[in-house]
């Protein structure tokens, strides 16, 4: 590694590890908020890099050494750069051999009822926290969020030094994240995705403003790039020292940075997701079924379409039969989805998930979602089984009514059923008696609506009752009627010309749609 690499890498550092760090965010009024951060010393630095053995060799002997080879043009005055990046720590902070080494604390946060106490028992010992401790701090912090209401107090000055703590302990983590361990690291950017999930999810409602505002303005900000910014040194760090993560950190990386939404960049070519698809193919055979699920999750959802991976993980299933018996319902519905999802051709591994499935007894332990995912999987994939459908008609029988089912739910059943010609009337007049029955149909989207009706159409199933409440509110309701693109108009008429279903007023409300614009 060059010098001039090097310095590049400190000056883009610079926005996390800088001492005095100035972060611009709105909290109601401008606001400006300053952070004493620890700064990486020259000794910290040969460390984390000195793991590296191709290119510890090439690090300079100390600072000044470096500071004498950086071009003008990037640090235009080196007595700046000594002052903002000091040759050692504070004595309170210093790393070095000679330092006396921290006395470690059990952090114990499993105990912790709210969010306040989490955050309140980390900053105490903020000093002497390891990255194990950190780690436990954000999984804790994660388990909270969505549960307890109450765990963020209410209040300008509550919040204000909730924000103030979560910000310490945040950049506490940046700064100690080479010394990670792969384990530690991944289940910490893990827990960090499912917060953002979750505040991104409630953001918006009464409640964020008392209880999740200052979660979201520590990870979100008012910036477009401000998590991207967060994330890279973990990012940076996952990609330095990924030949020590194992399959369970793999695939909690790549399910915490699908949540996210982030696929950084490395270099020109070069993603995260990519690298860490290399990695996986080296290490298939340690994967086990939640890690083959989200994985193959991960990969879909950020439509990364790489087939050596899929192939890979499919035949691993395949190929061992306590994995595919470990998995749970959740795991086989998602590894289905993802691969008709990325168009993953793998009749092998349907062929085996269907006859496990297929073999059991009854599906009690499968959720609506489930049962209605794998359905869809099937039929998306154009896989044939028919003993995978017969059971899943038969389970959806079994229900004394549907309300478990979600509209969605509903929709993709009958879709699949269809589209893969199985024929199951008693299923479908079972799913059509449940839509008839709802109040209103205002919480169905066209989309669902119109994958309904030309199920029914294809299927060759008639449901009067069905029709009529799909009409009606398609003729009442100005909004769900507008929400129709030409698409959805073009194939509910043609599904209900197919189907004999006449009505004067239908025709005309949505053929006056159909002349609106859509998107």
């Amino acid at each position: 590694m060059t010098l001039l690499l090097f310095a590049r890498r400190c000056y883009r550092m610079q926005s996390y590890t800088t001492r005095q760090f100035t972060c611009r965010r709105s909290l109601g009024p401008a606001h400006n908020r300053r952070f004493d951060l620890r700064v990486p010393t020259m000794e910290s630095s040969r460390r984390f890099f000195g793991k590296r053995r191709d290119i510890a060799d090439d690090y300079p002997a100390s600072m000044e050494e470096m500071l004498k080879e950086i071009p003008d043009e990037l640090f235009p005055d080196p007595q700046t750069f000594l002052r903002m990046y000091p040759k050692t720590s504070p004595p309170y902070l210093d790393e070095s051999p000679e330092s006396p080494p921290k006395k470690e604390v059990f952090l114990d946060t499993k105990n912790c009822k709210s969010i306040k106490e989490v955050v309140t028992l980390a900053i105490r010992d903020m000093d002497s926290l390891t990255p194990a401790n950190l780690a436990a701090a954000w999984v804790r912090i994660a388990q909270l969020l969505p549960k307890h209401r109450g765990s963020i107090p209410a209040g300008e000055e509550g919040n204000q030094t909730l924000l103030h703590h979560l910000d310490r302990l945040l950049y506490q983590t940046i700064y100690l994240s080479e010394d990670f361990s792969p384990k530690d690291l991944s289940g910490t950017i893990l827990a960090m995705a499912k917060i953002v999930q979750n505040a991104r999810r409630m953001y918006g409602t009464k409640q964020v403003e008392v209880y999740l505002h200052p979660v979201h303005e520590v990870f979100l900000g008012d910036a477009p790039d401000y998590l991207r910014e967060i994330m890279r040194p973990f990012t940076e760090t996952i990609v330095y020292f990924i030949q020590d993560f194992d399959a369970r950190c793999l695939s909690n990386v790549c399910y915490a940075y699908a949540l996210l939404g982030m696929n950084p960049k490395l270099d020109r070519r070069n993603t995260l997701f990519r690298s860490v698809a290399a990695e996986v193919l080296k290490k298939v055979n340690e994967f086990n079924g939640q890690d083959v699920s989200n994985t193959v999750w991960a990969f879909a959802t950020m439509k990364v379409s790489d087939s050596d991976l899929f192939q890979s993980l499919g035949d691993a299933v395949v190929g061992n039969d306590a994995l595919l018996s470990s998995m749970k319902p959740q795991e086989l519905s998602n590894t289905l989805w993802s691969f008709a999802t990325s168009n993953q051709s793998h009749h092998g591994l349907f062929a085996k998930i269907g006859d496990s499935i297929a073999s059991q007894n009854d599906l009690q332990i499968f959720e609506p979602r489930h049962l209605s995912m794998i359905a869809w999987a099937f039929a998306t994939a154009n896989e044939s089984h028919p003993s995978i459908f017969k059971i899943i008609g038969d389970s959806i029988l079994r229900y004394q009514d549907l309300k478990s089912f979600k509209n969605e739910e509903l929709a993709l059943t009958v879709w699949a059923f269809a589209t893969s010609n199985v024929h199951n009337p008693k299923m479908f007049k079972r799913i059509g008696d449940s839509i008839a029955g709802y109040r209103d149909l205002r919480l169905f989207q066209a989309q669902h609506l119109t994958m309904v009706v030309t199920a029914f159409a294809t299927a060759k199933v008639s449901h009067p009752r069905m029709f009529k409440k799909i009409i009606d509110a398609i003729i009442e309701n100005d909004e769900l009627r507008s929400s129709f693109t030409n698409e959805n108009i073009s194939k509910v008429l043609g599904a209900f010309t197919a189907l004999n279903v006449s009505h004067p007023d239908l025709f005309e409300k949505i053929g006056n749609a159909g002349e609106q614009p859509h998107k």
